[in-house]
């Protein structure tokens, strides 16, 4: 309650500092004049990047006007002669009707905090437009000797940038200053956060959008194969969304309803913030009526659509590629325990057959003894008398001692044993005691 009061308050020591005569207001006043003004929209944006000089005469030049709901603050074709600010109501502006010039169409509502009538102030030309109070509205005006003055070379500077950021687009390359300036009074300005939803894929397509800064994203719905079950814990989701483009200042969006009443995208703010202008579908086709205007639109369209078709078809593949393996592989996991299930019914007990025992030793020949020795780094110097000799070249630190030798001489011999056996009937043994009497049995299967 003390809030509304005190802003009530403030509202009437404007009110009063603005019918005060501009000759005798004093300093105080201005400041409180200043302190609401840097408050409204176009002040913040327009007046106080100027600096604090021009505010204050600004401010000091500043009047005060009111009109009733119906009454009409300016019509088309009569001479300009005032700047204004809305300080509180709503109007709207009214143009001349494309089919008869005779016929006033509504453009655009404007509310507290913007400002009118700077066009035919600036180039001195009567008023292209009319403005019709909605509500009681209150305003702060400035003369025309008193606007150009103070703001007309920097709102001059400033009117000459928009059209020239106009331009930007396609659709409006080739127009003259003069029509860009009247078509901007069609342009509905919006600031949006970051995420918001501006249209959605399937939404009626009413509007165009012009993107003065920040960056849009473009995105459409694809499909996967199926949307059967890949396990029995989750289901893969049968609908995704595909970035498709990401746009920024000087690019359109929404031109399908040229050809389309519905929206071939979901199209959402992607950075941080993002200023639009939005013109309706219903303004948009009986003020562009120029044939060489919509087909440059057409055409630049129609490139756009077949750049962001194939990004869509390429993500598409992807996607369905990636659940088609995800699919299979699930699919054989889960078939495989059913088919032995089945055929440990189905198929009947074999009848059981000898078959030959496999055992992994196998009988050794003389070159596989003479391999294995010498990877062993043994030397075998008698076959019947197993006498093992050792290699001994190794490096001895100047700290060894015979201690180590015994380790070394271990590690040698752990990693294979021989033994040798060979067994002889009782004539061969005999015909060998012949031979020598020296000589001794071996056997003759070796097992390592």
């Amino acid at each position: 309650m003390n809030l509304e009061f005190e802003a009530q308050k403030k509202f009437e020591d404007l009110k009063h500092s603005l019918q005060t005569n501009p000759t005798i207001r004093t300093p105080k006043q201005i400041k409180a004049i200043q302190s609401y003004m840097s408050s409204l929209l176009f002040f913040r944006n327009n007046i106080m990047p100027m600096g604090d000089e021009i505010i204050y005469k600004t401010c000091g030049l500043m009047e005060y006007e009111n009109f009733s709901p119906n009454q009409y603050i300016c019509k088309i074709g009569e001479p300009g002669d005032k700047f204004y600010v809305i300080l509180k109501g709503i109007v709207k502006v009214l143009v001349n009707s494309p089919q008869d010039d005779n016929e006033e169409h509504e453009a655009n509502r404007l509310s507290e905090g913007t400002a009118f009538g700077e066009y035919s102030l600036l180039n001195n030309q009567p008023r292209i437009a009319s403005i019709q109070c909605l509500t009681d509205t209150e305003l702060a005006v400035l003369t025309k000797v008193h606007y150009l003055n103070i703001l007309g070379k920097i709102e001059n500077k400033r009117i000459d940038e928009q059209v020239k950021f106009l331009r930007r687009f396609t659709i409006f390359a080739k127009w003259s200053k003069h029509l860009i300036v009247k078509i901007n009074y069609f342009l509905k300005e919006k600031t949006l956060p970051r995420k918001s939803i501006i249209f959605r894929e399937g939404d009626e397509a009413n509007e165009i959008i012009f993107i003065k800064s920040g960056e849009l994203e473009i995105c459409k719905s694809v499909r996967t194969p199926s949307g059967k079950k890949l396990s029995y814990l989750r289901s893969f989701p049968p609908q995704q969304t595909a970035d498709v483009a990401i746009l920024g200042p000087g690019e359109t969006v929404g031109e399908e309803l040229m050809y389309s009443n519905k929206h071939l995208y979901t199209c959402k703010v992607y950075s941080y913030t993002a200023t639009i202008m939005v013109m309706d579908k219903e303004d948009f086709f009986k003020r562009i009526r120029n044939e060489d205007s919509q087909n440059a639109l057409i055409s630049a369209n129609e490139v756009r659509e077949k750049i962001r078709n194939l990004r869509v078809k390429s993500l598409m593949m992807l996607k369905n590629g990636n659940c088609q393996e995800i699919e299979e592989k699930n699919c054989v996991s889960f078939e495989r325990p059913r088919t032995r299930a089945r055929q440990s019914v189905s198929v009947k007990s074999p009848v059981m057959t000898p078959s030959k025992k496999v055992t992994r030793y196998k009988a050794l020949n003389q070159n596989d003894i003479q391999n294995i020795v010498s990877r062993s780094k043994i030397d075998i110097q008698s076959p019947v008398a197993n006498v093992f000799h050792i290699k001994k070249d190794k490096n001895r630190s100047a700290y060894g001692s015979r201690g180590n030798d015994k380790i070394t001489e271990q590690h040698y011999l752990w990693p294979i044993k021989i033994e040798q056996k060979k067994i002889y009937d009782r004539n061969g043994l005999f015909a060998i005691k012949r031979q020598s009497s020296e000589s001794e049995c071996n056997v003759s299967s070796y097992r390592v």
